[in-house]
């Protein structure tokens, strides 16, 4: 909910992409170095140790970010009048082409473009933890290597998909949020999730696991959308609806993919319900994103005026 109060929405997929990197650094970052730790200390003093960062980063967080761009004390005038116009504006094209869709919050329980963002939500998060859960135990099985190896091989796929997460928010604002834009990368990583496990060989398996991950980071996409379709009077409510249900699908992946693994004896039968959840998630957010997005995108020159492309 803060970055939409910082962006406008040709801008939006960039700055949601570009800030939920944090998630593919973060695993890049503490796969290597957990595994590390856990050749040398317990479990429980490897999880104090990472515990500290997040508390270090409330402070600066604290400090640093304000709410909306009229309370942030280090941004130019100019600047911070650029946001507030093009956020109004926005929100004035949304008004003008939605009318009062959802207007009252007792709609938005009962509105099909936030049922069906839930249900896609919750189809990706199944997927997306039921790959990222499982993924260490993956590329142990097949490269049976020590736990500090399997840690650095871990983090391959996650540097990958810091390279995918960042082309499809650029690809997204640069084109416009369009049925492709979520749909076709989340296509690529489920047909990928099938066909790495056709083969024997281990590096071919690593290469497919890339692919996956390559595909799989589409949140800059995704929460472009909601403010896209949704008015800022209930989006708080939407987007409160869309985690909090939809991240049940976090819980759910994992569990019936760890299920399937015990019962089957290999990772097959989990990987193809993960990449069924993932090719179905594209088809539920291609059905509610809109032909086109935003319009011309401005720009802000040198001296904080802004231009029209």
């Amino acid at each position: 909910m803060l970055l939409i109060k910082w962006f406008p929405q040709r801008e939006k997929a960039r700055a949601n992409g570009f800030w939920l990197l944090c998630i593919p650094i973060s695993a890049i970052l503490a796969a290597p170095l957990t595994g590390f730790l856990l050749e040398h200390f317990s479990w429980r003093t490897v999880l104090i140790l990472e515990g500290f960062p997040p508390i270090i980063w409330a402070v600066v967080w604290y400090i640093m970010v304000a709410d909306t761009p009229e309370k942030a004390w280090w941004m130019k005038p100019a600047e911070r009048q650029y946001i507030v116009t093009q956020l109004a504006l926005d929100e004035e094209k949304k008004q003008s082409t939605t009318g009062q869709d959802s207007a009252r919050y007792r709609d938005v329980f009962r509105n099909p473009k936030v049922l069906t963002l839930i249900f896609a939500w919750f189809l990706y998060c199944a997927g997306f933890y039921g790959f990222t859960m499982w993924l260490p135990q993956v590329i142990a099985n097949i490269s049976q290597a020590t736990p500090g190896i399997v840690g650095v091989l871990t983090a391959i796929p996650y540097l990958i998909g810091l390279v995918g997460m960042a082309v499809i928010a650029v690809r997204t604002d640069k084109h416009g949020l369009n049925k492709t834009s979520a749909a076709l990368p989340l296509t690529i990583a489920a047909i990928a999730l099938l066909i790495g496990q056709f083969f024997p060989s281990a590096v071919i398996q690593f290469i497919f696991l890339c692919i996956v991950a390559a595909g799989l980071y589409i949140h800059g996409a995704f929460f472009a959308l909601p403010p896209l379709i949704l008015r800022t009077d209930i989006l708080a409510l939407s987007l409160g609806l869309i985690g909090g249900i939809g991240n049940l699908g976090g819980f759910v992946g994992p569990y019936v993919v760890g299920w399937l693994i015990d019962l089957t004896g290999t990772p097959l039968a989990g990987f193809a319900i993960m990449a069924a959840a993932l090719f179905v998630c594209g088809l539920a957010l291609a059905s509610v994103t809109p032909k086109a997005s935003a319009s011309d995108k401005p720009e802000v020159n040198v001296s904080g005026a802004v231009e029209a492309e």
